[in-house]
């Protein structure tokens, strides 16, 4: 299956799916995903302690999630969002939302001994999110319903 984007409006991304399955679509409208990209394999940690080794990039430079600021009062508790300045919080997961301002689009992780490092980023990342559950997605930016940014 191949995929290759293309715009269908300005709030609407379109992707193309080839197959020669006739029950698979020949495209999908994309309004929101997040890839979330699961650590439980991974040497940094567990559900538990992985934020321990967890970070972001703010104007302090390489901040760990465990010393950034968080918040716990949202529509869905647990996890944490990071919003990119020019980010409507409207538009944005309704986890916790952080007042921490990430400085580019990078989220990631170190592993327990320090040998390897995992991180993710998009270049105009929507939101950086500490998981539920063991991962650290970033998901790219899209324009509102609304028509904001």
């Amino acid at each position: 299956m191949s995929r290759s984007p293309t715009k269908s409006s300005p709030r609407k991304t379109r992707w193309n799916f080839s197959s020669k399955q006739k029950h698979r679509p020949d495209f999908a409208d994309v309004q929101w995903f997040q890839p979330c990209i699961r650590l439980t394999a991974s040497p940094a940690g567990n559900q538990s302690n992985y934020v321990a080794r967890s970070f972001i990039y703010t104007a302090r430079g390489l901040t760990l999630l465990t010393q950034a600021q968080h918040t716990e009062e949202a529509l869905y508790r647990g996890g944490q969002v990071y919003v990119p300045r020019g980010i409507n919080t409207n538009d944005v997961n309704p986890r916790p939302i952080s007042a921490e301002i990430p400085v580019n689009a990078l989220i990631g992780c170190f592993s327990a001994d320090n040998r390897h490092l995992f991180a993710n980023a998009w270049d105009h990342p929507q939101e950086l999110f500490q998981g539920v559950i063991v991962c650290l997605p970033t998901t790219p930016h899209r324009r509102s319903e609304a028509g904001r940014s």
